[in-house]
Order: structure tokens, then sequence, then C-alpha cells
């Protein structure tokens, strides 16, 4: 479970406000807003790449609001996906289990089943920049999830993709997730994706948490014209 209890932070001259919210074990949700709302930034915050300047993260327990990126067993894919151009794909996949001390082989060993269910074994000896921008999203996904996270954070993981590749990702996503059983949260301003993916969906809108709901829910019951007028 992820706990976010009267989050704030500061990103120049945004501000994200009071942010409180309750996240369900195993589910899928998506963070929903128009540009600038604030959620990468909140994404970030929750990651430790932003730090916290009131409140907590919560993850299955344990606070995490002081915590090193590293230590925090998060998983992360930004949205320009950012693989390093001078590993082949084999070590950006493995480059957190060696951070964590495991050698090379280990590392490909742990990371084995991943590769396997994201069927990228095919690519292990490639360099980034020869793939395709569908490869690369799996690449990505796959470095996140190696590390055997508690929580996976998706920052607009198909924008960069053509409608086609976007909806079969889209399914690829809600089905690893399910097989993994991963609490995932999906950044989006798109509601169709998000309605392809998530569980639930929580509404930012200028750094504040408008609505958290399930996707039905969300859609019948808008709470304030803001959210009705995003859902349109």
């Amino acid at each position: 479970m992820l706990q976010l209890k009267q989050l704030r932070t500061e990103a120049g001259g945004f501000r994200l406000r009071d942010i409180d919210l309750e996240v369900d074990s195993g589910s899928y949700g998506a963070l929903l807003g128009p540009p600038g709302s604030g959620k990468s930034v909140l994404v970030e915050t929750i990651c430790g790449l932003r730090p916290a300047t009131r409140g907590r993260v919560v993850i299955d327990g344990v606070d995490v609001t002081d915590l090193d990126p590293r230590e925090r067993r998060i998983g992360y894919v930004p949205q320009a996906y950012v693989l390093f151009p001078t590993k082949r794909v084999s070590d950006n996949i493995t480059f957190g289990l060696r951070a964590r001390g495991s050698t090379r082989a280990e590392a490909i060993e742990q990371a084995g089943p991943i590769i396997d269910l994201l069927g990228i074994g095919e690519l292990l000896n490639r360099w980034p920049t020869t793939l395709s921008g569908g490869e690369q999203q799996r690449v990505a996904l796959a470095r996140a999830l190696a590390i055997k996270p508690r929580l996976l954070l998706l920052d607009e993981p198909v924008s960069a993709l053509d409608e086609g590749l976007r909806e079969r990702v889209c399914r690829d996503l809600r089905r690893f997730q399910h097989e993994l059983n991963i609490t995932t949260v999906h950044i989006s301003h798109n509601l169709e994706e998000a309605l392809a993916v998530s569980d639930w969906a929580a509404v930012l809108d200028d750094g504040r948490l408008l609505q958290v709901a399930p996707m039905g829910d969300l859609l019948r019951r808008p709470e304030n014209e803001t959210v009705a007028r995003f859902l349109r």
C-alpha cells in the first residue's frame, strides 16, 4: 500500500499542496490532470527525486520520506525512458541490481523472469539507439521491475508511441501488472488511456488533489466542475 499524508513539495514556483492519498496493494491507478497540474512533480516526490517540504510517504507501512531513492524499492519509468546510451540492453536492465551488489551473472539470472515476461531476450546485446519506441519502453520497464519493487511508477509511459502501438502497450502493461501483482501508478493526461489500464484514478489540478475514485464512479459522479471539464 502507498500512503501520502499531507504531502507538500515545491518545484520552482510550483507547489504541491497537502496531498492525501491511499493506494491499495496490487491495484493499478491513473494519475490524471492537465499539463502543469503537478503529476510528474508528485511522482518524483514519491520516488525521492524531489524532497518533500512537509508530510510523509509511506510504502507497505514503512515511512520512506527521508530515504534515498535507491532505498525506497520503487520502480520508476520516466517519460523519456532515459536508457543509458553507452550500455547495452542487458546492462541497462541489470543496472539497479548491480548497484545493489549483484555480479553481472547474478543480475542477469535475477532479471531473467522479467526479461522472459516482457519478451525481450533477443534484445540483450543491442544498444538503446537501435531500439524502436516500443522496445525502449519494454527495456525501461524491465529495468524498473528487475529490482522487484514494492511500487511501480510510470510517467506517461506510452505518450511517445503511435496510436496502434500505444493501445497494445497499454494492454501489455495491464497484463504484466496483473501477473506480477505489483501496485502501479500510471501518469496520463489521456482519459481513454486511463480507462484502458486503471482500476481507479486521481485527478490533480494546480497542485491540488481534487478527487480519487474508481474509474466508473469518477466518470459518473465528478465532484466539481474542474473534474467534470477534464473528463469530457
